[in-house]
């Protein structure tokens, strides 16, 4: 399944500027560490100029792959969010979100850490409660839970997902 996402991820990039990645990146770490990224921030972190981190947003987000806040800070990248979705998970002492329930399971193994997740069946809208510790599934409730996935598609929006 890793390849399978590294092959989407770069499938995506291939249709961005060059500058997306580092803004992505700067973008989602920033999100994983509890905070909003303002533009600003984006500058700094990626020494690139201004002009250069406003267009590359604006393809972004029109992409999904990043969302902003009424304010126009990010407030979601790549999957990873602040603003509240069905899919919680507890990182440390910060509460954070995912647009689907796929990447709860991700994120824990990509971040290095430990987590637990909160989620709901699509089917059925039970609750499902994960826990990870050291990048393996420890505890699942209930037993039965499982989870699919479509196949992804390079072109599709991200955020908003199930």
């Amino acid at each position: 399944m890793e390849s399978e996402f590294r092959e989407m991820f770069d499938q995506m990039l291939d249709t961005l500027p060059k500058e997306a990645l580092p803004i992505l990146r700067a973008a989602f770490f920033t999100i994983r560490d509890g905070q909003p990224v303002s533009t600003e921030i984006l500058t700094d972190l990626t020494n690139l100029d201004r002009e250069v981190v406003d267009f590359v947003l604006e393809k972004l987000t029109e992409r999904q792959m990043v969302v902003r806040g009424e304010d126009e800070n990010i407030v979601g990248a790549l999957g990873l969010s602040l603003v509240p979705t069905k899919h919680r998970f507890q990182l440390e002492d910060r509460t954070l979100y995912t647009w689907c329930a796929a990447d709860t399971l991700i994120f824990p193994v990509v971040l290095d850490s430990d987590v637990d997740i909160q989620s709901h069946c699509a089917y059925n809208g039970e609750p499902i409660e994960i826990t990870m510790r050291y990048g393996k599934l420890t505890r699942v409730t209930p037993e039965s839970a499982v989870i699919w996935q479509v196949e992804p598609d390079p072109k599709a929006p991200l955020a908003g997902g199930t």
